[in-house]
């Protein structure tokens, strides 16, 4: 990856500590919800119920728990489940309630497996926190609104979506780029973003670099924007408009599963 001021902010303003309290919020939030209808549809995971996507995040939660609590140092398959509980919202509850004691419990500094990051607890306990939002979100928006989400999750969200999705999982990808830089700006804050797009990849870069579009928005409709759950239609785009256009469809290259 390309060393950048991207990389500087990630998970600034939302520290180890802090990534626990969002994590056992947004399970909180995210359960209560989906108690109201679980077989709803999921607007961005089309084919999805509301069940499904606890079931998906609830599966993840116990993952990270076993890697956490047995501090493994290689990949362990993600749990499957012959038969789920009658009580799918318990049994996530449960499940969430066990990643938040096992991350607190475990030192940030603990070397463990991680696919991406510094090889930490702490790289899981910031995983789980913004896993859990965006999941959070999705569940929210399939009964309408959803709650806001905080500057510095979201912030930390954008760094994570750019160097830990599309980045690495885009190489090879018909991006369609011809070196166009595209930085991506908060309003109303001093963070910004900046990728470049080639015809097969997307590269992190220095927000310093001349840009030839500039997408401007808050820190989580970024994010959102990102992770495939919003249009760009909400935000502001100075410059080329294919620039932006080839940076959305690059994003729906992923998958909702994979981001």
């Amino acid at each position: 990856m390309t060393v950048g001021a991207a990389r500087v902010g990630y998970g600034r303003g939302m520290d180890d500590d802090a990534a626990l309290d969002v994590l056992r919020a947004a399970s909180d939030a995210l359960a209560r919800c989906a108690a109201q209808d679980p077989d709803r549809n999921v607007p961005t995971y089309p084919n999805w119920s509301v069940a499904d996507l606890v079931i998906h995040t609830g599966r993840i939660h116990r993952w990270v728990t076993a890697i956490v609590v047995n501090q493994a140092t290689q990949r362990i398959p993600q749990p499957e489940f012959e038969r789920l509980p009658a009580d799918v919202i318990g049994w996530f509850r449960d499940g969430a309630a066990a990643v938040a004691a096992a991350l607190a419990a475990t030192s940030a500094s603990t070397i463990v497996w991680t696919f991406a990051g510094d090889g930490t607890v702490s790289f899981w306990r910031r995983r789980m926190a913004l896993e859990t939002t965006v999941h959070r979100w999705d569940t929210q928006r399939a009964f309408g609104v959803a709650d806001p989400i905080a500057d510095d999750v979201a912030a930390a969200g954008v760094t994570e979506a750019l160097e830990i999705y599309l980045e690495p999982r885009l190489r090879g990808a018909q991006v369609g780029g011809d070196g166009e830089v595209v930085v991506l700006r908060a309003v109303g804050d001093t963070r910004a973003w900046a990728v470049r797009l080639h015809s097969d990849a997307i590269d992190v870069v220095s927000a310093d670099h001349p840009a030839e579009v500039r997408i401007e928005g808050t820190s989580a409709d970024l994010w959102l924007f990102l992770m495939g759950r919003i249009r760009r239609d909400g935000l502001r785009v100075h410059g080329p408009e294919a620039a932006a256009d080839r940076l959305e469809e690059a994003v729906g290259l992923l998958a909702p599963p994979s981001r």
